[in-house]
């Protein structure tokens, strides 16, 4: 954390210090880390900046899992749907179509008519024996549900 930001030598330097992501003072002392930050909580786990805009310090760091840290880069797309927040990435992989498809639909028709399409397509209404609606949510296939497959 602290080589990558105060280093130029360091291969990360330019991603970090380079465009001005700093390491609070406090930090500097491993003793004040480790009391604000408690100890790691596994080796699979590391520290993640809630902002990658800001620098490292208590109101912006946190242990996150290793597996979900690549979420949190600048590159990531985020999109808001129905009250749900994820990247586009993991809306893809929920809708069941590439990154690559949902994107260019998004590109040529916004994120809220591209939402509402695949969610659209994503969502299937069976009716149970009292004649109520139920709303499954039911991984889509080639255009077809699993559901009308017979699989589920």
């Amino acid at each position: 954390m602290i080589q990558r930001c105060k280093t130029p030598t360091n291969s990360r330097y330019k991603y970090y210090g380079g465009r001005g992501i700093k390491v609070c003072e406090r930090w500097k002392s491993f003793n004040s880390f480790n009391e604000d930050m408690g100890p790691c909580p596994g080796d699979e786990y590391s520290i993640e900046r809630i902002d990658v805009n800001k620098g490292y310090n208590p109101d912006n760091c946190k242990w996150i899992l290793k597996s979900e840290q690549p979420k949190n880069t600048r590159s990531c797309v985020w999109l808001e749907f129905n009250g749900e927040r994820m990247i586009q990435s993991d809306w893809a992989r929920h809708f069941g179509v590439s990154c690559a498809t949902i994107g260019a639909y998004i590109h040529k028709h916004g994120v809220e008519k591209a939402m509402n399409h695949y969610y659209n397509r994503h969502a299937v209404q069976i009716v149970d024996k009292s004649g109520q609606f139920i709303h499954l949510n039911v991984p889509i296939i080639n255009g077809r549900s699993l559901l009308r497959k017979g699989v589920l």
